[in-house]
């Protein structure tokens, strides 16, 4: 067998050499660096056996998807916590096998499978627990109410669920009341829409809504502080699931993006508000203003204000009237011309020079400012144009109201 293997190698080599004789230039013969004993004996030579490494030697070296986000409550009395290790790896990494939420003894709130992605934000309260899920293609938020010990998963406005695809950019909690919570979360796939949920409850039973929102930031920016650094306003559109109609606004104001003041805005009757800025000689301000009226009663006001390094409104100058037009009805009180016409041109002298930030005045949403914005909203006594003489106008009306 042997001697076989030589002669074919040795005619190898032949035709090799041939092969370069004939197409190549001449080469320095060397010494070949493996001989033809050395190449039978290796071919001879049984190859050593590896060591066979078991199951559980390969899992010890992959390590467990971990928890994305801070697992311990802001109270310190709940936590979200990963047990075990399961034999399911992705991505070079193993799942958990538990996921579960528990309180300071033990006791388990909330528990799921693990998954290759887990993410948990707590409401400032820590009331709260929001808890994304996320596999390869698909992913879902679920709720925790640490106080009643439930929890229900997040959907979309429709009702649907997120969808293959459309994964979580990011999630936060704001919380403006003791029972005023907000979950905003954005989801990314196709597009990038961002979301509202609106826990509640009714008896004792976890509930909540979704809501589409929409952010505009403005291009101006303003020092309602008077700290130098400036800040930005934004108008928040929140649209009921058909995503058609708009629920209500919110405008905030920002500092390095914290958000420092806010205030809600919607076209029913309670939710009538105007928010405007105004530059001023002392700095910027903030300003609202409000011509009530109801059932024949008007409560006219304006307030402007800036606000202090907390967001805390700081009051520069407020006035109001009230007075009703229930004339004929049996129930009249007060109509002072004088006093409305004052008031009505003390509020114009600060509206024509504010730039309107939102509106929502008579059930609609106006974007003109100053000037314009003044004579659109102020329809009711349809002044005249000449302010000297909107006393002798309002006294006109009063009267015209008795005789018809």
């Amino acid at each position: 067998m042997k001697k076989i293997l030589l002669a074919a190698v040795c005619l190898l080599l032949a035709g090799c050499g041939a092969k370069t004789a004939e197409n190549s230039p001449p080469a320095v013969w060397s010494e070949p660096a493996v001989s033809v004993e050395t190449v039978t004996e290796q071919m001879e030579t049984p190859q050593r056996e590896q060591p066979e490494i078991s199951d559980e030697e390969l899992l010890s070296g992959i390590p467990v998807a971990e928890i994305e986000g801070e697992p311990l409550s802001p109270d310190a009395e709940h936590r979200l916590e990963t047990v075990g290790k399961s034999e399911v790896c992705i991505s070079g990494m193993c799942l958990p096998e538990v996921l579960r939420l528990v309180d300071q003894k033990g006791n388990v709130l909330w528990e799921d499978s693990g998954y290759p992605r887990q993410v948990v934000e707590w409401s400032p309260d820590s009331r709260y627990a929001a808890i994304y899920c996320a596999a390869r293609t698909w992913g879902f938020i679920t709720v925790v109410d640490t106080f009643l010990q439930q929890s229900m998963e997040v959907t979309l406005p429709d009702g649907s669920s997120f969808g293959e695809y459309n994964f979580l950019e990011e999630m936060t909690w704001e919380q403006e009341t003791d029972y005023d919570h907000t979950l905003i979360f954005t989801l990314c796939g196709n597009e990038t829409k961002e979301y509202g949920f609106y826990p509640h409850q009714w008896e004792n039973v976890l509930s909540g809504d979704t809501f589409y929102r929409e952010v505009e930031v403005l291009e101006e920016e303003y020092d309602f502080t008077r700290d130098g650094i400036p800040e930005e306003v934004s108008i928040v559109t929140v649209r009921d699931p058909d995503g058609e109609h708009v629920a209500w606004f919110e405008v905030r104001v920002e500092q390095e993006g914290e958000k420092l003041w806010h205030q809600d805005a919607a076209t029913s009757h309670a939710g009538y508000n105007t928010v405007l800025a105004l530059r001023t000689e002392e700095g910027d301000c903030l300003m609202n203003y409000h011509p009530g009226m109801g059932m024949g009663w008007g409560n006219y006001s304006y307030r402007v204000f800036s606000l202090d390094e907390t967001g805390k409104e700081v009051t520069e100058a407020e006035n109001s009237v009230q007075f009703d037009v229930n004339f004929r009805a049996g129930i009249h009180e007060r109509f002072e011309p004088a006093e409305i016409a004052a008031f009505l041109r003390e509020a114009y002298g600060y509206l024509e020079q504010a730039r309107l930030i939102l509106s929502t005045e008579g059930g609609l949403f106006r974007e003109a400012s100053g000037d314009e914005f003044f004579w659109s909203i102020n329809h009711f006594f349809e002044l005249p144009r000449d302010l000297s003489v909107w006393e002798e106008h309002l006294a006109a009306y009063e009267k015209n109201a008795w005789i018809s």
